[in-house]
């Protein structure tokens, strides 16, 4: 705690809101990949308050123009992290990258996870007869992710009113000892059947097997989702740091269900009206402490091709940021951010590895430009021994960064 009192640091997860291609070898199938300029150029967006704080001094988006005097430090962040992925970008946001997964599909890891299922005492057959999903117990559908790379993760299904969630868990955390993948996702919902799941499964010209989730009636009020993700050192992450110093957490949204670690509060929350009013009365209500805030609805929008979708939940995110900003401290701080793309007006449905947006607002700081940094929110450690993250407020790739210590 510094002698000022104790900051409130709000992180602000805009998932799959990319502004760019990553430009590195290995990546021409998405050249023309800009999640946030395409949808602006489909939908002209309408974003007073991000303009104001600098979102187009980042990147050229029709109707959010640069400002001259922008209230935030602004640039854009390259993914550390392989791939184009939700969990890999939250963990390198709150400060490790994970060790690159074994990328797999059920066709070289079905047969593998059948035994293992099978030897736990479950009933394990083929979900289809064209493919390597497997029908779990007659209820459970286990299937390749269609919206992260090929392989990258495994989906399992579960039909709520028909098997307990918790059951699901169980069989994901077997399949999560029989590969080397990224994620186990567990997905579960009240309003959709076993025979829906399989009615919609599709084989896709890469090898995967596996449902399009938006077309099931997942993502409602019911949804539950665990992602049984790749280990990671939480002893160096954000929320550890502030946890130490007995300041309170806050994991909403999406980000709540990547990291598994204890905290003071957290939801799920998908609704990104919901999302924000948790933030907002959190950050109201606690004097100090850290606000990480996933809104996943943008990530939908991209996996549904859907750029006005995209368009009006960024107006949502909008029109809440003035109360948010009113309800911090002359020492707190705001950055805004994204963990990948997912451009909406792209012919494939699946993430885009692009560079990403970060505004960084302090309210009694004036706005700097951060250029291209080399990581995510480009958090460091400031030693060996106690993890104190330090914010690289002005590094980019070419400079040598200047520290300031995030104060707790």
């Amino acid at each position: 705690m510094g002698a000022s009192g104790p900051v409130k640091a709000i992180i602000l997860i805009l998932d799959g809101a990319g502004v760019g291609r990553q430009d590195e070898p290995g990546n021409p199938c998405q050249a023309d990949a800009n999640t946030l300029a395409n949808t602006a150029r489909a939908v002209p967006l309408q974003l007073p308050v991000m303009e104001s704080l600098g979102l187009g001094n980042i990147a050229e988006l029709p109707g959010v123009p640069p400002v001259s005097d922008p209230r935030a430090s602004h640039g854009k962040c390259r993914l550390a992290y392989a791939g184009a992925d939700s969990y890999l970008g939250h963990q390198e946001i709150l400060g490790v990258t994970p060790p690159r997964a074994h990328l797999e599909l059920l066709a070289d890891s079905g047969q593998r996870i059948r035994n293992g299922l099978e030897r736990a005492g479950h009933r394990a057959r083929a979900a289809v007869p064209w493919g390597n999903a497997l029908l779990v117990d007659d209820a459970i559908v286990i299937c390749d992710n269609l919206e992260a790379a090929p392989g990258a993760a495994v989906n399992l299904l579960i039909p709520t009113a028909r098997t307990a969630f918790e059951d699901g868990i169980a069989v994901g955390q077997i399949v999560r000892q029989e590969v080397g993948n990224l994620r186990v996702i567990v997905c579960g919902g009240k309003h959709f059947t076993t025979d829906e799941a399989l009615d919609n499964m599709v084989r896709l010209d890469t090898g995967q097997v596996g449902v399009p989730t938006p077309s099931l009636a997942l993502y409602d009020e019911t949804y539950q989702v665990r992602h049984l993700g790749l280990p990671v050192d939480s002893h160096r992450q954000l929320p550890f740091a502030f946890a130490r110093r007995d300041l309170p957490v806050g994991l909403f949204g999406k980000v709540s269900d990547l990291v598994t670690d204890a905290v003071d509060a957290r939801s799920p929350a998908a609704d990104t009206a919901e999302v924000m009013s948790l933030v907002l009365d959190h950050a109201r209500s606690w004097p100090g402490g850290l606000i990480v805030a996933t809104v996943q609805e943008t990530d939908l929008a991209g996996h549904q091709q859907d750029p006005q979708r995209m368009a009006r939940v960024l107006a949502t995110v909008d029109a809440a940021l003035p109360a948010l900003l009113e309800a911090l401290g002359a020492d707190d701080m705001l950055a805004i951010t994204a963990d990948h793309g997912n451009d909406p007006t792209m012919p494939t449905s699946a993430h885009t590895r692009e560079t990403v947006p970060l505004l960084w607002y302090q309210p009694h700081r004036a706005g700097v430009s951060l250029g291209v940094r080399s990581s995510l929110f480009g958090l460091q450690w400031s030693g060996e021994g106690e993890p104190l993250p330090v914010i690289c407020e002005h590094a980019s790739v070419d400079q040598q960064p200047t520290r300031r210590s995030l104060r707790t």
